[in-house]
C-alpha cells in the first residue's frame, strides 16, 4: 500500500495548484521507487474516500491536462482501476455544496472556477481505466446522486463507463471503517480488480 498525503485546501500551499502537485509528486514517487521495493506497476489501483476519491479520480487524467497546465506530467504508469468511495466527480454541479460541507472559501482553493477543467475529472479526458464509483446509500455528505452525476458527464466517452455501487446500511465512513460490513464489500472490490481472488 502507498498512502499519499497532501495539503488540504485549508492548510499553508494546499488548494489550487498546490494539493494536486502533491498528489502528482507522490505517484511519481511511487514510479521512481519501485524498482528499489520490488513493486509491480501494473497492479497499481487508486482509492481514495471523500476527498481522496476526487483526488484518486483526477490523478488517474492528471497525464492527459494540457502541457500548459501546472499539473500537467508525463505518468510513470496507468492505474489498473480507480475507485472512488463517496468522492465527488463532477465538480461544477457539487460545488455549491462544498461550502457547507467544508466551510467558506474552499470551493475557491481547491477549484477556482478558472481552473475547473484542470481539476474536475468530470471535466478531463478520460484515462481509459475501469473506474468503480462506490456510494453508501445513507451517506448524507456525498449521497449516491453526487457519483451518478460524474457517470452521466463522463457517458458516452471512449473508454468503459463508470460502474456505480451502492452500499446498503452504509454512510460516509462505513466504506472505510473495517469493521463494517460495508468495508467488506470495498475490500473485495479491491481485491478483484488486483486479481487477488
Amino acid at each position: 500500500m502507498w498512502s499519499i498525503g497532501y495539503r488540504r485546501a485549508n492548510e499553508a500551499g494546499g488548494g489550487y495548484p498546490g494539493t494536486y502537485q502533491d498528489v502528482g509528486a507522490a505517484l511519481d514517487r511511487l514510479a521512481e521507487e519501485a524498482g528499489a521495493h520490488h513493486l509491480d506497476l501494473s497492479r497499481v489501483v487508486f482509492v481514495g474516500h471523500s476527498a481522496g476519491g476526487h483526488l484518486a479520480l483526477w490523478a488517474a487524467s492528471r497525464g492527459l491536462l494540457p502541457a500548459t497546465s501546472p499539473l500537467h506530467a508525463a505518468t510513470g504508469f496507468v492505474p489498473r482501476a480507480v475507485i472512488s468511495l463517496g468522492g465527488v466527480g463532477d465538480l461544477t454541479t457539487f460545488a455549491r455544496f462544498i461550502p457547507v460541507l467544508c466551510g467558506p472559501g474552499i470551493v475557491e482553493r481547491i477549484a477556482p472556477a478558472d481552473k475547473l477543467s484542470e481539476v474536475s475529472p468530470a471535466a478531463l479526458p478520460p484515462a481509459g481505466v475501469p473506474i468503480f464509483l462506490v456510494s453508501g446509500v445513507l451517506d448524507r455528505l456525498t449521497p449516491p446522486w453526487v457519483a451518478y452525476d460524474y457517470a452521466r458527464a463522463v457517458r458516452g466517452r471512449s473508454g468503459p463507463a463508470p460502474q456505480l455501487i451502492n452500499v446498503s446500511d452504509a454512510g460516509h465512513f462505513d466504506v472505510v471503517t473495517p469493521s463494517t460490513p460495508a468495508w467488506q464489500e470495498v475490500r473485495g472490490l479491491i481485491e478483484a480488480s488486483l486479481e487477488l481472488h
